[in-house]
């Protein structure tokens, strides 16, 4: 018998076969079973004989159990071993304690292994094999042997103690199992998750094969003779070759299935399969490849940007259109394959020649109405083409490049004056519109309206335009400052001389952020003078009839007194 080794005492109910009987004289048995937990476990048939022992004296007559079927597999301790006798049909064996002269059979339970009567140990050798319950040395107990020494070789219970009714049974050697594949078979739809199952000889390997000869699952047989398996490396979905091998403890390989089976629900290998490098393709041209269920994948050309995005499906496929499609002409792509652990895989670097991906030409507004310094001027063309919008003098007051997704947006810069306004638009060499439009809130010309020549006063407005917060600085021909504001939002500014110059001919020169825009000459009139004695001089002689002259603000009144205070003119 074929030993086998496990780490505990235990049991298997194993289904596949139907234990028809058991009694005191003989057993009938169905189809074998798989072997059972414990230590040393053999499996294989038992047959023989039933004894009924009602004294410890002399043995009775053997009498045939004709039920009992030399095939029929039972697990059970080989020498040595300790744990559970089950039955074909997943029972166990239990010893009845029996008093002095009573008697009573061991019987067929539900496997129990808390149960210490249902523990069994084997000893002795090939030619004197027991099975004694309870204790490897019980003698009170229900134990089973055999007698190679008597023929046929037989089993007996003996009992110092008094009498019992036992049953006896010759061990006979175990069955072979040929190694098989139950499920599933070639031809069958399979998954990642598809379980394979089989029989074989204990630490018989079992290996799956791809159609490469890659290894794609292995198991190895237990002590209950039977293997299971779960493919370690799915193949990718649909029909694949594979190859189901039994290697045995002796090296020798065996063939248990080879065929086509179906596969769903797999995580493909991560793949790009089309389009080609080197190829040319178009805005619908789909680039397509395989990965795993969720993982994302992203299409970029040689700037990073990115121009398509997919996730791959149940079915480990993944396939989009680039848009925006890229410039017509030679592209680099690069495509990426992300997984749900972040990492991300590069599947292709290639180069292609893009064609029919330029937008047509076309001005899509404003196209008349109010603008402001802020309206954005739209449209579509070529993309990297250039856009230019002039004004009527021909002017160019904006201008930018068709993007890669074919559009284009600008504003007006620098943004012509307020008042209507007659544009052009060109892209490349293509006018595609001509929009009258009219600006307001624009930042408008530097200038200086006035005034520019004549008679001033202190309340005269100095008046011109700029760009919006310019500073205005109006100086005199000594370079001081006599006026300054600023340009207010409507392009307007406005202001009156402070300090005003002296009454006389004055040169003004106005500038606007920096730029000189007006030198002026002109007469002031009504201002207020220093206040000064001009005449006579301290220290000259003076008669009744000096005049004493000076200048001072208008109105002013002046008082003329010697040192005592006494007014004298």
């Amino acid at each position: 018998m074929k030993k086998t080794s496990h780490k505990r005492i235990g049991r298997a109910a194993l289904a596949g076969a139907t234990l028809l009987g058991l009694t005191a004289t003989g057993l009938a048995f169905a189809a074998p079973a798989s072997a059972d937990t414990g230590t040393d476990m053999v499996r294989g048939p038992i047959a023989g004989l039933a004894f009924y022992l009602p004294t410890n004296s002399t043995l009775p007559a053997a009498y045939s159990a004709a039920g009992a079927a030399a095939n029929a597999t039972w697990t059970y301790p080989g020498p040595g071993g300790v744990g559970p006798i089950t039955s074909a049909d997943g029972r166990c064996l239990q010893a009845n304690k029996t008093a002095v002269g009573a008697y009573q059979t061991s019987v067929l339970v539900t496997c129990n292994d808390t149960i210490l009567d249902q523990t069994w140990f084997g000893t002795g050798d090939a030619t004197t094999f027991k099975l004694r319950a309870r204790s490897a040395t019980s003698s009170y107990q229900f134990a089973w042997y055999t007698d190679s020494t008597v023929n046929p070789p037989r089993g007996v219970q003996t009992n110092a103690n008094g009498a019992i009714l036992a049953l006896g049974l010759a061990a006979a050697a175990p069955v072979t199992i040929a190694p098989s594949l139950t499920s599933p078979l070639p031809g069958a739809d399979i998954t990642p998750g598809t379980v394979f199952t089989g029989e074989a000889e204990q630490n018989t390997v079992i290996t799956v094969v791809d159609m490469n000869g890659k290894v794609i699952g292995t198991a190895e047989a237990g002590a209950d003779k039977t293997w299971s398996l779960v493919l370690i490396d799915p193949p990718i979905n649909g029909d694949s070759v594979l190859k189901v091998v039994a290697t045995d403890t002796d090296g020798l390989a065996t063939t248990l299935a080879e065929g086509t089976y179906s596969m769903t629900g797999s995580d493909e290998a991560r793949g790009f399969t089309s389009p080609e490098s080197g190829t040319t393709i178009t805005p619908d041209t789909v680039f397509a490849g395989t990965g795993g269920k969720g993982e994302k994948v992203v299409i970029k050309d040689k700037d990073g940007n990115v121009l398509g995005r997919a996730t791959v499906d149940d079915q480990g496929h993944w396939s989009t259109t680039l848009s925006p499609a890229p410039t017509n002409g030679s592209t680099d792509l690069v495509i990426e394959i992300t997984g749900e652990d972040g990492i991300t895989e590069q599947l292709a670097d290639n180069t292609y020649t893009m064609e029919g991906s330029e937008e047509p030409n076309a001005y899509t507004g404003p196209k008349t109405g109010t603008i402001t310094p802020d309206t954005a001027f739209t449209g579509t063309g070529a993309k990297g083409e250039t856009v230019v919008i002039t004004d009527g003098s021909g002017n160019v007051v904006g201008t930018t490049t068709v993007g890669q997704d074919g559009q284009w947006s600008l504003k007006l810069d620098p943004a012509p004056i307020n008042g209507n306004l007659d544009l052009t638009v060109t892209i490349g060499d293509e006018t595609v519109a001509n929009p009258k439009v009219t600006m307001t809130g624009s930042d408008e010309a530097r200038s200086y309206t006035g005034p520019t020549s004549g008679t001033i006063t202190p309340d005269t407005a100095f008046t011109g335009t700029g760009a919006k917060g310019e500073t205005v600085v109006i100086t005199d021909g000594s370079g001081n400052v006599v006026g300054t504001t600023t340009v207010g939002l409507d392009g307007q500014w406005s202001l009156k001389l402070d300090p005003a110059p002296k009454n006389g001919d004055v040169n003004l020169i106005v500038t606007i952020g920096g730029e000189k825009v007006a030198d002026s000459n002109l007469v002031m009139t009504g201002a207020d003078e220093e206040r000064a004695l001009t005449s006579p001089k301290s220290g000259s002689q003076i008669t009744p009839d000096t005049v004493f002259a000076g200048t001072g603000n208008i109105g002013d009144v002046v008082k003329i007194k010697d040192k005592d205070g006494n007014v004298l003119g």
